[in-house]
């Protein structure tokens, strides 16, 4: 048995009051004088032995209580002998290098290994000693379990071996996801049956610790008993804040729109004239102000006439206006900063496809009675698309356009049943139709006669609705891609949009999978749509001509005839912007070559993990090569020092010195007995013994209390 405090056993030495107690025996304090012994002379008191020990049961119990006591407050222990006790009594460590983008700066990574082998060194030959590198993700290199295996002289050796695999990555910095993994992998060697896992436990994080990087999920880790996390923050080195980068933006419409005119004037500069806007950022503390911006070609050369100074006061963010991207530019250069990892913004500029939208309409209508003459006034076109209108006679023997080409075709009352035969193709090859109903139902012109000659089932009864003056659209479905732009409360109001003449339309019992868009203050569909063999059938029951409402003269036109033409674009699988560390979605076929200097694709489910940055090419299997450009995420170049006291406010353990030495090993086996005292709790046990012995010599003493007295002869 071992004691935490022997010195509190001294207290022992206050068993010599009890027996004093005992042996000091009371006289009788009242003195009475009988009458019968006045005649007598006093006799001297006669020399006998008083004291003496006559109550030995309750001094034992006293002289017990005493000790227990003293026992208890010197806190004793059993120590549980380990076969593996000089691996117990060490120190686990767990050393976490940043080698995420912003470490590319200066020679950071060189001086995290130094300061990696300086806690390798320090480390006692018992420690378990791993070595790990971080990013967005935990990879080891020199693990917990490897550690464990090898022999204490070998440990130092390995653990700095492993640092010569280190490497920068491209990637973002996140801390709260490396130490959480850190904890889990602390937390399951401790959880083996294995007893090599160490008491006590610390894990010195090496790293800039840049204001980028994430720490979110710090705040919910559980951290554990007897751990400690140590900073060596690298980023507090002069000259290290000196940073600035540029972003570009897709366009000027990314600006907040005011009103609904303000949409359309935004809309017909898209294609007119295109405005490009850089947002530049110059870190805090930077003492550079004068930058350039520059469009750089695929092999770095800067392409003439494309340079443009700009000031930045540090700590601010400026929005730069630049000339039009030229079609040989591969990135967006800045220079002027003090360092270089974060200076180019890639562009992969893709030709507009060309495409069709297809009208069916008669040519010999008048201007203000076609469909068509207002869709020729939208502009249709997307930055990736390029649309032409094609006004095509109903019932014409001509080809069709494939759905490839031609994603949307609108009908007009005009149309024929060979034109709804030929739209139900259309469907099947996941094509859009809009059918718009903008002429009386007459003879002539029988809906429901047409919907079911293509499509061969019943759709319903159509009769012209009667109006008084006018019908308005309401219960508009503000969650449908159609009307989702217009869901603000500055674009919702569609009163002034009135119809002069509608449709009206009771669906047949079969026909319940439309899906009712927008309907009329009368109670009748406006809008319908459903799905067909992978594509999507739209009816509107009134025409946005001026003879049927008022809808194309509306501000609101342009943005429903635009979101029906983005509806119906093919689904693009590569999109021209992507981010270090996203999927690279590759077709069945297709080939991917990575930007210069080569290296090596890694390749995951489904595609490829874009590692880098730079202009990636996929082949596709016809031969189209489509570029995509991949850029560093922004965080990462926030390169400003992060205040410490962030970490330490959301719960890290974080110890008050940086350097440190390990415990020595008589402080080991002091914390080891604590933790043992503190697991066994024998002192509450002797407590307990005290309590009962003080009761039990309580109940005797008030047993002895009633003695019967013995009477003198």
């Amino acid at each position: 048995m071992n004691f935490l405090s022997p010195l509190f056993a001294l207290a022992a030495l206050a068993v010599v009051s009890p027996i004093l107690f005992h042996l000091v025996r009371r006289r009788p304090k009242e003195h009475i004088e009988f009458s019968s012994l006045l005649f007598l002379d006093p006799a001297p008191p006669k020399l006998t032995r008083s004291s003496q020990i006559d109550q030995w049961l309750l001094l034992l119990m006293r002289s017990a209580a005493v000790l227990l006591v003293a026992a208890a407050f010197a806190r004793p222990y059993w120590d549980i002998p380990v076969a593996t006790d000089s691996v117990r009594s060490g120190l686990q460590r767990m050393i976490l290098i940043d080698t995420s983008a912003s470490m590319r700066r200066s020679d950071l990574l060189d001086q995290a290994k130094k300061r990696a082998i300086q806690w390798i060194q320090k480390s006692a030959p018992e420690d378990i000693v791993s070595v790990y590198a971080f990013d967005r993700e935990l990879k080891e290199l020199f693990s917990v379990s490897e550690s464990i295996d090898a022999s204490p002289g070998q440990r130092s050796a390995l653990a700095t071996a492993s640092l010569e695999s280190i490497q920068p990555t491209w990637y973002e910095t996140d801390l709260g996801k490396a130490l959480g993994l850190a904890i889990d992998l602390l937390q399951v060697d401790k959880d083996k049956e294995s007893e090599t896992a160490a008491t006590n436990t610390e894990i010195v994080v090496i790293s800039d610790l840049q204001q980028g990087a994430r720490i979110e999920t710090l705040a919910q880790v559980q951290w554990p008993k007897a751990c400690q996390v140590r900073i060596e923050n690298l980023g507090n080195q002069l000259g290290l804040a000196d940073n600035a980068h540029a972003t570009l933006l897709q366009q000027e419409a990314d600006a907040p729109i005011e009103t609904a005119e303000d949409e359309l004037r935004k809309m017909a500069q898209k294609n007119d004239s295109p405005i490009v806007r850089a947002r530049l950022v110059n870190g805090q503390g930077s003492k550079a102000e004068s930058f350039q911006l520059r469009w750089i070609d695929e092999t770095g050369k800067s392409i003439e006439g494309n340079s443009i100074p700009t000031v930045v006061a540090s700590g601010r963010t400026q929005l730069v206006r630049i000339p039009t991207m030229p079609e040989n530019a591969a990135a967006l250069e800045l220079t002027g900063d003090a360092e270089s990892f974060d200076n180019r913004f890639y562009v992969a500029a893709r030709k507009p496809a060309e495409m069709q939208i297809v009208c069916v309409e008669a040519t010999d209508r008048p201007e203000k009675e076609s469909l068509a003459f207002f869709l020729s006034h939208v502009p249709l076109s997307t930055p990736t698309h390029n649309f032409t209108l094609s006004i095509r006679p109903p019932g014409s023997s001509d080809p069709w356009p494939s759905s490839t080409s031609a994603p949307l075709w609108i009908l007009s009352s005009s149309a024929q049943a060979e034109d709804l035969i030929a739209a139900r193709k259309h469907l099947e090859n996941k094509g859009h139709l809009l059918w718009v109903w903008d002429r009386p139902s007459d003879s002539k012109t029988d809906y429901a006669s047409l919907y079911e000659t293509g499509f061969a089932t019943p759709l319903g009864q159509v009769t012209e609705a009667k109006l008084k003056d006018y019908a308005m659209w309401q219960k508009i479905d503000f969650e449908s891609p159609l009307f989702r732009d217009l869901s603000d409360s500055k674009f919702n109001d569609f009163t002034k949009v009135r119809f002069w003449q509608h449709r009206r339309l009771e669906l047949n019992d079969s026909a319940t999978t439309w899906k009712r868009i927008v309907s009329f203050d009368d109670g009748s569909p406006a809008l319908l749509q459903r799905g067909v063999d992978g594509g999507l059938f739209s009816i509107m029951l009134s025409g946005w001509q001026p003879i049927e409402s008022q809808l194309a003269l509306s501000s609101k036109f342009v943005p429903i005839v635009s979101n029906f033409v983005r509806m119906a674009l093919p689904e693009d699988k590569t999109r021209p912007d992507y981010r270090v560390g996203d999927v690279l979605d590759v077709p069945e076929g297709a080939t991917v070559e990575a930007p210069p200097p080569a290296s090596k694709l890694e390749h995951v489910d489904g595609g490829i993990r874009l590692s880098e940055p730079g202009i990636y090419r996929l082949k596709m299997p016809e031969g189209e090569v489509i570029r995509v450009a991949v850029n560093l995420i922004e965080s990462e170049c926030v390169t400003h020092p992060m205040d410490l006291q962030r970490l330490s406010q959301i719960g890290v353990p974080m110890s008050e010195t940086m350097e440190k030495l390990p415990p020595s090993e008589a402080m080991q086996r002091q914390l080891r007995g604590a933790e043992l005292e503190s697991q066994q709790g024998m002192w509450r046990w002797i407590l307990g013994a005290v309590i009962g012995l003080v009761a039990l010599e309580s109940l005797v003493c008030w047993f002895r209390s009633f003695k019967p007295r013995q009477l003198a002869p």
